[in-house]
């Protein structure tokens, strides 16, 4: 079983390195703000971008944010994290906010807001690092969930480009 993962391991190293080739993701001595949720995408990207770093030479900094809606598991999610990046040896941030009030008083949904400040909170963490990229993991449904959410606010062809990497 070892041999597979590690194996996998390494053909995902490879797709990344394909990727990067064509689409000139990143380069060496990056900054890189890696957004970690500690779902198991996050959780595995920053574990992959930390199998590159000693290739490209990244400076790697880790930033959560603890919605506020889990009380429980939000404090469980966080702390993962950050033993996560403690464990890797990376400059951990966080952040804790009251989501469903702050959705609320801006009259928006909670998913729009969540995204709103997250994305706020990895570009401060960015200027504070000097990070010259910010990473996340998006999966499909991440792209299609976007995309239907601006065409159901009427955003026209504009919006249908989903998430930009």
């Amino acid at each position: 079983m070892r041999g597979l993962a590690t194996s996998s391991v390494k053909k995902l190293l490879q797709q990344i390195e394909i990727a990067n080739r064509r689409h000139q993701l990143f380069k060496k001595n990056d900054v890189l703000v890696v957004g970690v949720s500690a779902g198991p995408d996050s959780m595995a990207l920053l574990w992959l971008i930390d199998k590159l770093k000693i290739k490209y030479a990244f400076k790697i900094n880790v930033a959560h944010l603890n919605h506020g809606l889990l009380k429980k598991a939000g404090n469980e999610y966080l702390k993962l994290v950050k033993k996560t990046s403690q464990a890797l040896k990376i400059p951990f941030y966080s952040k804790t906010i009251d989501l469903k009030t702050l959705a609320k008083k801006n009259k928006r949904s909670i998913e729009e807001m969540g995204r709103i400040e997250r994305y706020s909170f990895f570009e401060d963490i960015a200027a504070k690092t000097r990070a010259d990229k910010i990473v996340t993991a998006h999966t499909l449904d991440d792209q299609a969930e976007t995309m239907l959410l601006r065409l159901i606010r009427g955003s026209g062809l504009k919006g249908l480009i989903g998430i930009p990497y």
